[in-house]
């Protein structure tokens, strides 16, 4: 009788997974250093290495041996001439490192799409455009989406893709260390109907409650046991295109109810739009703080410009 009264009596938050939702994906605002591995090897396997609770330490992957692989990951409105190309997008993922990238990517009726990638000058598009997450996804959900790629309106290729929620828990990093991280299996088969072959892809993401760069990234690369490897440096509210030290502000409380705070710099206006750049509200005056006690919930991006005519933006929950 004592042990199952103790059984009872155990926190309950060690057995809750939150649901897996678009607010727990990098968005607008959202920025930060990440530096890459090319052929980790990696031992174990990453398939049994899940569940609910699970300690996932990747403390010794040879990150800060090789400091100067990386990239500078920026989600921001889409800005880039080719954008034109793309005028449903709404988040443009630009990365800069031994060359700029680009990533077009849509959020429609809960699913997560992406509309074209490639170098910054001619990103390809995706025809139709490509499912790459459904939300929401509960603890242990799997889902399965086929996508066929046309060119001139004919079939050419086929993506079968398999999305897990298979692990929560904590995930560690040369970095640091993330509690409650959310542990996406994605895999993708890809056949080509012109050449007859069939590849398959695995990719292991962390990603940290409330959004923000994934905390880790693990994908195969079709040789056994060896991989590619991303991991978030700062996992902050970064913009990669100014001194961290200066951008590294950090709004408060997360979510907010009647009003949002911030350290560090005063703000001569402030305004808040949604995913889409829409302008929910505007303020003048700030300083260092804003009420928002009137605005629906929802997730949003802050913007500040400072008296000396600098920007600041960072994504903000509001409940």
């Amino acid at each position: 009788m004592l042990r199952i009264l103790a059984l009872l009596l155990l926190p309950l938050t060690a057995f809750a997974q939150p649901q897996f939702t678009s607010s727990d994906i990098p968005w607008v605002g959202d920025a930060d250093t990440v530096n890459y591995l090319l052929y980790q090897s990696i031992a174990g396997d990453l398939d049994a290495e899940t569940g609910n609770g699970f300690n996932w330490d990747y403390s010794a992957l040879p990150f800060l041996t090789y400091s100067g692989f990386f990239n500078l990951v920026e989600h921001r409105l889409p800005v880039t001439p080719a954008a034109v190309n793309f005028p449903a997008a709404q988040n443009e993922e630009y990365s800069i490192g031994s060359g700029e990238t680009v990533i077009f990517w849509q959020l429609e009726n809960d699913t997560l799409f992406a509309l074209g990638e490639g170098s910054t000058g001619a990103p390809a598009g995706y025809t139709p455009r490509l499912p790459e997450l459904v939300f929401p996804m509960a603890f242990g959900e799997t889902d399965t989406h086929t996508h066929v790629y046309l060119a001139n309106g004919q079939p050419v290729s086929q993506r079968v893709m398999t999305m897990s929620y298979d692990g929560y828990g904590t995930v560690t990093t040369p970095y640091g260390t993330q509690d409650g991280a959310m542990r996406i299996r994605r895999m993708e088969r890809d056949s080509s109907f012109l050449l007859g072959t069939v590849t398959e892809t695995i990719t292991y993401t962390w990603y940290k409650p409330g959004g923000y760069i994934p905390v880790l990234t693990i994908t195969t690369t079709g040789a056994p046991g060896l991989y590619f490897c991303f991991a978030s440096r700062q996992n902050g509210l970064v913009n990669s295109t100014e001194n961290q030290s200066e951008m590294n502000f950090a709004p408060f409380p997360v979510p907010a109810s009647d009003a949002i705070q911030w350290a560090g710099p005063t703000a001569e206006s402030a305004k808040l739009t949604d995913h889409t750049g829409r302008i929910i509200r505007e303020f003048r005056n700030a300083g260092n703080r804003i009420a928002v006690n009137d605005i629906p919930s929802g997730v949003y991006l802050l913007h500040l410009t400072l008296h000396d005519g600098r920007q600041r933006q960072c994504r903000v929950v509001i409940e």
